[in-house]
């Protein structure tokens, strides 16, 4: 018999179409600035690594290994994603000049760090909170 494979969230889901609709409508703005692809990328990171933090079947027993693990993975797909976005925008309008600088490609490349380091920091806070929260619970129950 086969296993039921888990199921995102109602919410999750509607977010995620809200979240296309989004970057349709950012698809043919004239854009220089790589903030919007920094922010699609942050979010379709976030949304990741809750709909990874949500199936029953994690990589780790601790829940706070897990939440490192999926800070420090957002942390990490931040950039390629943020490029892929970039290119993705580019590759569509198909200008002789790109959208994209040189310099704001490589200001996204220098911030890898910054993510990668704030990730793995709220992975951590968060961890910490849930299993502060799941050992409260616990006790106030008994």
């Amino acid at each position: 018999m086969s296993k039921p494979q888990p199921t995102i969230p109602l919410q999750l889901r509607l977010f995620a179409i809200l979240l296309g609709v989004v970057f349709l409508f950012w698809l043919p703005i004239e854009d220089t600035s790589a903030i919007a692809a920094l922010i699609f990328s942050m979010v379709l990171s976030a949304w990741i690594a809750i709909a990874v933090l949500i199936i029953p079947n994690k990589p780790f027993s601790s829940p706070l290994s897990n939440y490192i693990l999926a800070g420090t993975l957002v942390g990490i797909a931040i950039t390629p994603l943020t490029l892929f976005w970039m290119a993705f925008k580019s590759g569509l309008h198909s200008h002789p000049i790109p959208d994209f600088t040189p310099q704001t490609i490589l200001s996204v490349i220098e911030r890898t760090p910054i993510w990668l380091i704030g990730s793995f920091l709220i992975g951590l806070g968060s961890g910490i909170l849930h299993t502060y929260r799941k050992a409260k619970s616990q006790t106030t129950s008994e």
